[in-house]
Order: structure tokens, then sequence, then C-alpha cells
């Protein structure tokens, strides 16, 4: 493989558009059947595990839609806006407001709200009494905004406060410590983290992280009967269609296109109108082989959020029907807005960037970017990213040793083999190059295919 060809490649984290990965979920158990697959769901790659949506279904209580989130989200802001106004530079109204900014951030991926309630949080933390303020958002918010250090401060400075933490707090900071952990690539100790959270408050579930720490490891089955074992009597109709969308995202993962239209379809439901869930959907039908509607869906998508994650999956459809023209309109449009969001939220934009740049403008860029990605968070992901972009320009070495980094650390997906197969190809090591073959189809029996450059969300 050519270092040109290296710029085709490029995998994406499912959902940094809208900071979905390590938010904990209230859960109790759900019936799963464990053995065999029927005809309806069977495809090829291995499962031992047959989940249908129905066991993520149950009372639906919370917003029902995703318009009537976003009210609700904004009726908090204008109560936090009210309250600040008059609240003569009390912080607690400030983290009222910063709450319900950082709510509609996590819905709609606007990278201005994220930026804003990044300040207000700093000013209402300059502002509180020695041994008060929100530092525990703030750390919250630092982990959206990919400030590891700062989330790290923060937690420190909480756990330090006037006022002793409560049993449910201290196991929250325990388990954003094991969020920092994996974040910094080390995977034992996050899990490490994860359990003694668990053990230190049984109420506080980690199953959300743990489950999400599986699926770095490729462990998918393990994952998705976990996701599935979240959708309790207390899950809001926006978990529900989450953990549909994380269980869609895993299937496709390993190449289970079908099931993860179904499971896309069924977050749809249960959560109508998110925009996210949209264009999964889109993403679906087109590795499904409907074009069309793949098409039709992710401009709905594009539309309704401005979201340069669809954009950019929009151009990459067009480019695969040969529509030049189109492809390059919706990349310049995604590439303007990436722009905006590398001034607003530098380190949570680099990542999406990095892959804009590296298939649709400059591999150079693409690097530098995904550079500054693997300072900020230098786990195994961000290392493949860094990888596919040193190939392109070139550096096959340091490629390898990116690659080489990310597996000893435990990162396992198919784009990492795939990654690993063509650096071997292009430093002329066939042996090595047919082995990470191996290992990539053992995962993904379909990563190889040209459909699989379509997957921009759900590829694992």
């Amino acid at each position: 493989m050519t270092a040109s060809g290296a710029r085709g490649r490029r995998f994406a984290a499912f959902p940094h558009a809208a900071v979905l990965l390590l938010a904990p979920v209230a859960v109790v158990g759900a019936a799963v059947m464990l053995e065999g697959t029927t005809a309806e769901f069977r495809e090829i790659a291995p499962t031992n595990v047959d989940i249908r949506p129905s066991v993520l279904s149950g009372p639906m209580l919370g917003p029902a839609d995703y318009s009537a989130m976003i009210k609700d989200a904004e009726r908090r802001i204008a109560l936090g806006e009210e309250r600040v106004s008059r609240g003569q530079g009390e912080w607690l109204w400030a983290e009222t407001l910063a709450a319900g900014l950082l709510a509609r951030f996590d819905l709609a991926a606007d990278y201005a709200d994220l930026a804003r309630a990044q300040q207000i949080l700093a000013d209402a933390q300059a502002l509180a009494p020695r041994g008060s303020g929100p530092s525990l958002r703030r750390a919250s918010s630092a982990m959206k905004a990919h400030d590891l250090a700062l989330a790290e401060r923060q937690l420190a400075v909480f756990m330090g406060q006037a006022v002793p933490p409560s049993r449910s707090d201290r196991g929250e900071v325990m388990a954003m410590r094991g969020d920092i952990a994996f974040y910094r690539g080390d995977q034992a100790l996050a899990d490490q983290l994860y359990r003694r959270a668990g053990e230190n408050d049984p109420a506080g579930d980690q199953s959300w992280r743990q489950a999400v720490l599986a699926l770095s490891r490729a462990e998918y089955d393990h994952a998705i009967m976990s996701f599935a074992q979240m959708a309790g009597p207390r899950a809001t109709p926006f978990t529900r269609a989450r953990l549909a969308l994380r269980i869609g995202a895993s299937e496709s993962a390993r190449g289970n296109w079908g099931r993860a239209l179904v499971f896309y379809k069924a977050a749809d439901g249960f959560f109508p109108g998110y925009w996210l869930t949209r264009a999964h959907l889109a993403e679906a039908h087109a590795l499904n082989g409907d074009m069309a509607g793949a098409l039709s869906l992710m401009t709905e998508a594009a539309e309704l959020s401005d979201a340069p994650e669809a954009m950019d999956a929009l151009a990459m459809m067009y480019r695969s029907r040969g529509e030049r023209t189109q492809s390059r309109a919706w990349a310049e449009r995604a590439g303007a807005i990436w722009q905006q969001r590398m001034q607003q939220a530098p380190d949570a934009a680099a990542a999406h960037a990095a892959e804009h740049e590296l298939v649709f403008g400059s591999p150079e860029r693409a690097m530098a970017l995904a550079r500054r990605n693997l300072d900020a968070r230098p786990y195994g992901e961000a290392r493949l990213l860094y990888a596919n972009t040193l190939m392109a320009v070139g550096e096959i070495e340091a490629a390898r040793a990116e690659l080489a980094a990310a597996e000893r650390g435990g990162w396992r997906s198919a784009p990492l083999y795939a990654a690993m197969a063509d650096v071997e190809a292009m430093a002329g090591d066939a042996e090595a190059a047919a082995k990470a073959r191996e290992q990539a189809l053992a995962i993904n029996p379909r990563i190889f295919t040209p459909e699989a450059r379509l997957a921009w969300l759900g590829h694992g």
C-alpha cells in the first residue's frame, strides 16, 4: 500500500460527536438470550449472544424525543441565566447555567456551549470561597474538552473541599480517575479503578464504563451484553436510544451491518428526531447497499444538526459514487466548521479535524492535528489515528511504533490490525502484513471490503 493510499483510511470514534462515551447510566438487569442466532439476525462475524432490541424496551420516563430534550436543556439554561443575573456572584447559580449548557452540548454537540460552560465554571471556581466551588462539574467539563490534566486537578480540589464528599461522589471521583487512566492509555489501571469505584459505591453502577473498556479490547459480546442489561425501568427514552446506538455500533465494528441497522432503527423509535441516530442509520443503509436511502438520511442529519461529522460522512458517500462536486461541497462546509471548533475547544475537536484533513485536505495538517490529539489523550485510538497520518506522509517506522504502542497498551480493533497490515506492507514485510491482515479479519471479516470505507461512525 502506498502513502497516498493510506490517506483513504481513517477511523473516527463513535460518539465523539456528542460526547457519549463515558457518561454513567443508572441500570438494573435485563433479560438476554445467550445461545445461538436466528436466520434473521445471523451475520458473518462470530457472536455468542442473540440480543434483540426488545430487551431495551420499558417504561418511557423523561423527555420523549430530541426536540423535547433540547427544550428541557434550554429551560435549564434560561433558569441559569436568570439566577446568574440576580445572584450577584453566587457560584451555585453559575454552575446551574453551566450544567444546562453541558446538557445541550451532549445532545447537539455545539462546541460554543462547551467553551462557554468551561469559562463559566472557571469564573465560578474563582468566585467560590476556599473549600467550595463547582470543582466536580468542572472536572466533568474538562473531560468533555479532553483536558485530562485539568480534570485531574479539579478532582483533587473536590476531594479536598471543606464538606466531605458523599459516598456516591467519592465513587464517581474514583471512576473519573479511571476515565483519565483509560484516555492516558492505561487500560489495566482504568479497569482497576472502575472495579474499586463499584466496590466502594455499589449504587453507582460502572457498567457503562466497563462496557466501553470491553469495546476497546474488541470484546464485543461482553460489551453488548453489558449494554443490554442497562435498560432498567428507570431508563429514559434517551438512555434506551443510546444503548441501542452503542449495541448497533458494536455490531457494525465487527462487520454485522444488518444487525447494526436493526438496532439503529430501534434507537430512532425509542428517541425520535435525534440527529446522531439518523447519521448512524444513514451509514448502516450505505453499508447494506441502500445508497439512496443513506444519502437522504445523512443529508437530513447534516442539515438538522450542522454537525461536520455528518457532512464528512456525506462527502465520503458522494465520493464513493464518483460525484466529486457534491463531495467537495460537503467537505468544504465541514472543513469550515472544524476550523471554528478548533477555536472553541481545540483538544476536543482535534481528532475529528485530523480525520477530515486526512481524507479531504492536507496530510501534513492531519498529522499535526493528530499529534495534538495524541498529546491530549495518548490512548490506543489516538495512536491509531496518528499512525494513519504518519503513513500518509511516508513516515513508516514512526507509524509502526505508534501501532505497536497501541497494541501493547491493550487496544484491539479491526482498524488497528488493518493499519498494521498496511504499514507492514509498506515496509516490505509480507509475513507480518499477512499476520496482521488475519488478525483484522478475525475481528471484522468485512474490514477490507470497499464498503467498509463508508463506516465513518460505527467502524470500531
